[in-house]
């Protein structure tokens, strides 16, 4: 989704019935157990299905891992020649067994906000706006979140800018502008033990307004320390790979977007 049309309500969410809107509830007496099922070595996957007043329930997917298995990686599609792909193709072609979509972009298709991918900067800092507020990034040592104005790229190995930021030390971001809105959201979240959540919603009808997203995020059973929103809308989309070190079920995991996307955050295997 570019990032104009980011700022515009759905318009069948403006003419939606004052009676189908609420907030969405979930199943709370899940258990971390309960909730996350092992799909391969070092990643575990849970499914949120959440109903609410809607006529139509959403459901959230979430991938989780402590990196020991895996690394973070920035994808962009230009590296293959193209402007946007679809992030299957993007993390099969970079050899990657899991891909998010990442940063917004302009007309151009151009991804908007900082990238760096391998220690290098693509692209710089977007400080226009109050939406790309913040930069996920990774060093050798650990992962965060930071807010745009404090992020130093000293030793840092790859990065891209989006938002807004969701959640910033265990506690949710007040003022976010589009918050009555629903869609399809995507993003990335650091739990309480250090561990990288990738979410993305995959019903294809309304989806969750950011103020749902996050008091789910801050389940006690998800537990994020720090969030950040990706691009939503038709660039939401999300594909783990089949073939993964002790996988399980040997399935792939493909949420669609109708969308395609400049930018993924990818999950390469270590040596």
């Amino acid at each position: 989704m570019s990032f104009l049309r980011y700022l515009i309500p759905p318009l069948c969410v403006a003419l939606m019935p004052a009676w189908f809107t609420g907030e969405a509830t979930a199943d709370t007496t899940s258990t971390n157990e309960r909730l996350w099922a092992p799909i391969a070595e070092d990643l575990q996957m849970a499914r949120l299905q959440l109903s609410s007043r809607r006529l139509f329930s959403t459901e959230l997917t979430l991938f989780r891992t402590s990196l020991q298995r895996y690394r973070v990686g920035v994808v962009r599609a230009t590296e293959f020649g193209s402007k946007r792909d679809n992030v299957r193709n993007l993390t099969q072609k970079a050899h990657a067994i899991a891909g998010i979509n990442a940063n917004f972009f302009d007309k151009q298709n151009n991804p908007l906000g900082l990238v760096i991918s391998k220690g290098i900067i693509q692209q710089k800092i977007h400080w226009g706006g109050s939406t790309l507020s913040g930069i996920f990034y990774a060093t050798r040592k650990n992962i965060a979140i930071a807010p745009r104005k404090t992020f130093n790229p000293d030793q840092v190995l790859e990065a891209l800018q989006a938002g807004p930021r969701l959640i910033s030390n265990s506690a949710r971001e007040e003022g976010l502008h589009d918050s009555l809105a629903p869609s399809r959201r995507a993003g990335v979240c650091i739990d309480g033990a250090g561990r990288l959540i990738l979410f993305a919603v995959s019903s294809r009808i309304v989806g969750l307004d950011i103020e749902e997203l996050q008091e789910i995020l801050l389940r006690k059973d998800i537990n994020c320390v720090q969030a950040l929103n990706f691009d939503g809308g038709g660039s939401a989309q999300i594909f783990v790979d089949s073939k993964l070190p002790g996988g399980h079920d040997n399935e792939e995991h493909f949420i669609q977007g109708k969308d395609p996307i400049p930018v993924i955050l990818a999950l390469f295997r270590r040596p």
